[in-house]
């Protein structure tokens, strides 16, 4: 050998031993209550759940329309629906692909209101509620928004990885 190289003669193995760490998986996020709204109580939450908008998954898929018909005023309804859906969008933050564009469409259309919540969903079912949701108009996207079963895939394998959820329930 020459100088500053290694004679692999004098080289000995290693063995290596891999054990698996425990992944910690966060329980499962229960909906918040519609109270959880500032401006919401229980009077108005009260109201709401007669209307079948229970949490605040609810009402972020409802319209300001839909929550108008509980009594509240046209430009408050408009502020609880806008502020359930930034809660929901907040909760997406981090996953792959997912803009604010995406998180309201999953808000609105697949009642999707956290990384826990989309990991847990079937994709294909995912895909089908959110395209039947454009179709019919309950969410506006814009004219260059596509949607592609691919990209479905990739927002609920990249909540899986991060919670540590591996299959839909």
């Amino acid at each position: 050998t020459k100088p500053g190289e290694i004679d692999p003669n004098l080289l000995s193995s290693v063995n290596i031993t891999l054990k698996p760490i425990p992944h910690n998986v966060r329980p499962a996020i229960t909906p918040r209550p519609v109270e959880a709204i500032e401006g919401i109580g229980p009077i108005i939450g009260g109201r709401l759940r007669k209307l079948g908008i229970n949490n605040t998954i609810d009402l972020a898929s409802a319209t300001p329309e839909e929550v108008v018909k509980a009594g509240i005023p046209a430009k408050k309804a408009t502020e609880f629906v806008k502020m359930a859906r930034f809660l929901a969008k907040s909760e997406l933050a981090g996953v792959e692909n997912v803009d604010e564009q995406v998180a309201e469409v999953l808000v609105i259309s697949g009642k999707i209101d956290s990384k826990e919540a989309l990991a847990r969903v079937d994709p294909e079912e995912l895909y089908k509620r959110i395209k039947k949701s454009i179709d019919t108009g309950k969410v506006k996207v814009p004219k260059t928004f596509a949607l592609e079963k691919e990209d479905v895939n990739t927002w609920v394998n990249s909540a899986r990885l991060r919670t540590g959820i591996t299959k839909p329930e």
